[in-house]
C-alpha cells in the first residue's frame, strides 16, 4: 500500500511543463522557513484547483498540483496519512485523487491551530470533493467510490 501511494505521489509531482506560467515553478522548497512560508502559496493552488473546472489540458493546475504534491512530501511540520479509504473512495482515479491530495492539504493548513484526526480530515475532504463533482461544469465526476460516501 505504501508502495502505490508513494507511486502515485511520484507519479503526480513529476508533471513538468517546459513552459513558465506561475510562480508555482519558480518557489524553492528547500528549507523549514521555505516550507512556512509556501503555505499560502499551497492554499492558493489548492483553492485554484476547485475553484476552475478540470480540464486535463490546464497547466496552471498541474502546476499547482505539482507544487502542493512536493509541498506536502517534504514539509516538516505536517504529516498527511493517505490511507486505502482514500484510494477506495477515488476508485484508481488519479484526477480525483489529485483532488483528494490538494484538499487534505488545504485543510491541514486552513485546521493547523486545531489539526483534525485523521478521519475528520478525510472527512472534510470528502465533502469538499462531493461539493466539487456535484457541479457538472467542473467536469470532474465522482467515483463510484464518492458516489457511496454521498449516500451515507
Amino acid at each position: 500500500m505504501k508502495h502505490f501511494i508513494f507511486s502515485a505521489l511520484l507519479f503526480l509531482s513529476s508533471i513538468s511543463f517546459s513552459q513558465d506560467f506561475s510562480r508555482f515553478d519558480e518557489f524553492k522548497l528547500e528549507t523549514k522557513e521555505d516550507f512556512h512560508s509556501a503555505e499560502n502559496l499551497v492554499i492558493e493552488g489548492v483553492n485554484y484547483m476547485f475553484a476552475t473546472p478540470f480540464n486535463k489540458n490546464d497547466i496552471k493546475r498541474y502546476q499547482a498540483l505539482s507544487f502542493v504534491m512536493n509541498w506536502m512530501e517534504g514539509t516538516p511540520e505536517y504529516r498527511f496519512n493517505i490511507d486505502q479509504k482514500a484510494v477506495d473512495m477515488t476508485n484508481g482515479n488519479d484526477d480525483l485523487l489529485g483532488m483528494y491530495f490538494a484538499g487534505l492539504a488545504k485543510v491541514i493548513l486552513e485546521n493547523k491551530n486545531n489539526i483534525p484526526n485523521d478521519e475528520t480530515a478525510h472527512n472534510m475532504v470528502v465533502k469538499d470533493l462531493l461539493a466539487y463533482t456535484s457541479i457538472e461544469s467542473n467536469n470532474l465526476k465522482p467515483s463510484k467510490g464518492l458516489k457511496k460516501l454521498s449516500k451515507s
